[in-house]
């Protein structure tokens, strides 16, 4: 038998015999002992999760400057207020020493911007929901009593480099549920570096199942101006929430967004009271999305979270947001419903889709009236994109704005054929026009009047709006004393045509007007009176 003698540091000799068993116990000893000085590689899904959490801490850390938060302050002594309505924290969510006898009532997110078609500019402004800025309608919030002191809602932004802000509105539109502000910068000594804006992904739709990144300000804990963080994927897209008590049978009702006509991202990471206005973000760092806490304010489903796209359709609308313009919305001026699939299994032979929208009525004078729609058109398409219902006929249109050729296919039952119209739509009617906060208006006054699409709000139309239509534009405001009001004018009419040129929005007004500054005009109004107005005094 042969014998082996082992050292092993820091004790005594071991002679073992050197028979099988006691070799095998030798070489696990051995195993054991080279374990302590070999590092394990760590397996290969673990390096791929570090490398997933690297990329996530990147681009968190360059996004996150970009997003703040925001209080909105109406300013109510808070002994006004009942203690069970009151926040925790009477100085409200930025801790202003200036805001400490006053409560803020609406808090939420934003997003720093700046102009894209002005590259290089130092301006810097804040998207995000309207319903942050201007307040949110909500059955049982308590409202101050009349008499009470109240101010202008003061709105402060937090930036993650600490610094308050004072913001301007410039534009709200609660159909979309976008708002812009402009920061005060300068004014305020803050440097233009504190507030870097994110860039828009541009021409990359977003789809089901990408990874996604929300910042925002949960329940108003990022008050310090840093964000707060979560991560998902995008779980669906084109969702609409239920709309808030009320159907949308009616294309003109009240406080309906274009949302509730499906637009939404729905995505996995809860989005509560405060995320509103938040940024959704992929893994380039580019913004997808703004986040909004509608499922949450509206009181039904909160573990899915909504963001509203930016999308091209989006991008229009910040465009006219950030010229502090109201924001239009297209408009065919038809009673829509929806074409079941056993009334387009009689046409297999000209359609193989399942449902399509249906024209119920056509209201006289309309753009679809203009454009040769007839009652029970079926239409399957909107500018080549399919249309499946009535509600995605009205997002479809709604969205491409007014004054725009929209071409539809459209299937007509009567000829048993399909047709191709083109429809120069209208202006949606918004139904109550106080809502709408605008700086700026798109075209100046003429001749002391100021006039918009016939179909521009809800009050100027008959009350059979959707059987007979207006002709022409409205005049929304006439100037005392001007040319305008001594011809006879008064809010509420509509022009039909200046001289011999016909008028079918404020554009083509203007334009009909430039070649006769100097010149005293005849205007037609829709009921046939003829009105002749003098020229303004020279600009």
């Amino acid at each position: 038998m042969h014998k082996l003698t082992i050292h092993v540091q820091g004790s005594f000799p071991i002679e073992w015999s050197r028979t099988p068993l006691r070799v095998g116990v030798l070489a696990l000893f051995v195993g054991l002992s080279l374990t302590q000085t070999v590092v394990a590689q760590p397996p290969p899904s673990l390096n791929a999760a570090r490398q997933l959490e690297t990329e996530l801490v990147d681009v968190i850390a360059r996004t996150e400057k970009s997003i703040v938060s925001i209080a909105r302050s109406v300013r109510i002594p808070i002994d006004d207020i009942p203690i069970e309505a009151r926040p925790l924290e009477r100085r409200g969510i930025i801790g202003l020493e200036t805001t400490a006898d006053f409560v803020p009532t609406d808090f939420g997110s934003g997003v720093i911007i700046a102009r894209q078609d002005k590259p290089g500019s130092t301006e810097r402004f804040v998207l995000t929901n309207s319903h942050v800025v201007l307040g949110s309608r909500r059955q049982g919030d308590w409202r101050p009593p009349a008499g009470a002191v109240r101010e202008a809602p003061t709105i402060y932004v937090r930036l993650a480099s600490r610094h308050t802000v004072s913001a301007t509105l410039i534009a709200a539109d609660p159909r979309s549920d976008l708002a812009i502000l402009k920061l005060n910068l300068p004014e305020q000594r803050v440097p233009i570096t504190a507030a870097p804006p994110l860039s828009f992904a541009v021409g990359v739709e977003p789809k089901k199942g990408q990874f996604v990144i929300a910042l925002g300000n949960p329940y108003a804990i990022a008050r310090d101006g840093s964000a707060s963080v979560s991560t998902g994927i995008i779980s669906n897209i084109s969702r609409k929430p239920e709309p808030p008590g009320q159907n949308l049978d009616d294309p003109i009702v009240e406080e309906i967004t274009v949302h509730h006509f499906g637009t939404l991202l729905q995505v996995d990471t809860r989005l509560n009271l405060g995320t509103s206005g938040g940024a959704l973000v992929n893994l380039d760092g580019q913004l997808i999305g703004l986040t909004t806490s509608l499922a949450a304010l509206q009181g039904y489903e909160k573990s899915a979270g909504f963001a509203i796209p930016m999308d091209a359709n989006v991008q229009r609308i910040i465009r006219s947001l950030l010229e502090g313009y109201e924001v239009e919305y297209g408009f065919l001026g038809i009673r829509p419903g929806l074409a079941s699939p056993e009334m387009l299994d009689q046409y297999r032979d000209l359609t193989s889709q399942a449902t399509a929208a249906r024209a119920l009525r056509v209201a006289r004078y309309s753009p679809a009236d203009r454009a040769g729609m007839k009652d029970g058109d079926l239409i399957l398409a909107v500018n080549d994109e399919p249309v499946y219902t009535d509600i995605d006929l009205i997002r479809a249109v709604g969205l491409l704005g007014p004054d725009v050729d929209a071409r539809l296919q459209v299937l007509r039952p009567v000829a048993r054929s399909t047709v191709e119209l083109t429809v120069r739509l209208g202006k949606w009617p918004v139904y109550d026009d106080s809502l709408i906060y605008a700086t700026q208006s798109r075209y100046p006054p003429w001749r002391g009047i100021r006039c918009d699409y016939a179909t521009a709000r809800r009050k100027y139309l008959p009350s059979n709006a959707l059987e007979e239509m207006r002709r022409g534009v409205v005049v929304t405001s006439v100037e005392p004393g001007s040319p305008a009001a001594a011809a006879g004018l008064v809010e509420g009419v509509f022009v039909t045509a200046i001289d011999n040129t016909p008028v079918q929005s404020p554009k083509d007004l203007m334009q009909a007007a430039e070649s006769r500054e100097q010149q005293p005009v005849i205007l037609h109004l829709d009921d046939g009176q003829s009105l002749r107005v003098a020229p303004g005094p020279p600009r």
